[in-house]
Formats: C-alpha cells, structure tokens, sequence
C-alpha cells in the first residue's frame, strides 16, 4: 500500500503485486515430494537405525555381562560348596578367555 501510495498507484495496483507475488512464492514453494523424503532418506532413516543397533547391542552387552557375572558368582559358590575344584574352574576361565 504505502508503495503504490509512493508510485501514485491505485490500491487495486497494490493488491494485485501482492498475489503476484504471493503466487509466486507459492510457485516457488511447491517441491516434489522426492525432495522432501531424500534428506530423510539419507540422513534421518540412517542416524536413528543406528540408534536402534546401538541401543540392541547395548542391551545385549549387558545381557552377555550379566550373564558372565552370574556364571563366575555361580562357579564361586559351587567352589566353595565343594562341588566343583578350583583348578576346574580355573580351566573352565582359561579356556573361555583363550589363555593356554
């Protein structure tokens, strides 16, 4: 308005710049939807797959550790009970870690 006020325009000049350029940005905003979904493609879908893989081995390291933990307390006790002779043991932790 305050343009076509400057220039001398009438208000009906004014009013249509402004849906010239409204479609215009409308013309311009307008984008194939495989511009919109290739960034998520590329980047997004990865980034949070990785997130899941790392939260699944996590886990699983966890799992496996707890499970260890429970295995050495579990060989610890039936040492002590006498069911089982330290140097078995000791073999038994040898052979898993691979020490000969």
């Amino acid at each position: 308005m305050r343009e076509a006020r400057q220039q001398g325009k009438v208000i009906r000049w004014a009013k249509q710049q402004f849906e010239q350029q409204l479609a215009d940005f409308k013309s311009k905003a307008k984008v194939k939807w495989w511009q919109l979904w290739l960034p998520w493609l590329v980047w997004d879908l990865p980034v949070r797959l990785g997130r899941i893989a790392k939260l699944i081995g996590g886990a699983v390291d966890d799992v496996s550790n707890w499970i260890i933990g429970m295995v050495i307390l579990l060989l610890l006790v039936l040492v002590l009970v006498g069911v089982l002779h330290w140097n078995e043991v000791w073999d038994f932790v040898r052979d898993k870690l691979g020490i000969k």
